[in-house]
């Protein structure tokens, strides 16, 4: 798969661009499980969102990150796996 756009956001420094797509995706009737499945959703490099926002040091898309990963139910687990 290639770069979603919460990649493409994460990647290029847009936390406001980023934030909206979580709150669509949050408005839209999609399940958990494929909500989760956005947030954990590798590019073709084996890159989650979580990668690039640490990657480029972006505090403020890590942190919507995370706090949309509190609103989903993410665990512990799913999240140490991230890491």
């Amino acid at each position: 798969m290639d770069k979603t756009e919460f990649h493409l956001a994460a990647w290029n420094k847009h936390p406001q661009v980023l934030k909206k797509l979580l709150e669509c995706a949050e408005e839209t009737e999609l399940s958990q499980e494929e909500l989760k499945n956005l947030l954990l959703a590798n590019d073709n490099e084996q890159q989650t969102v979580w990668h690039l926002a640490a990657w480029e040091n972006n505090s403020e898309v890590f942190q919507n990150l995370m706090e949309w990963a509190e609103n989903i139910n993410l665990d512990q687990h799913e999240i140490k796996a991230l890491l």
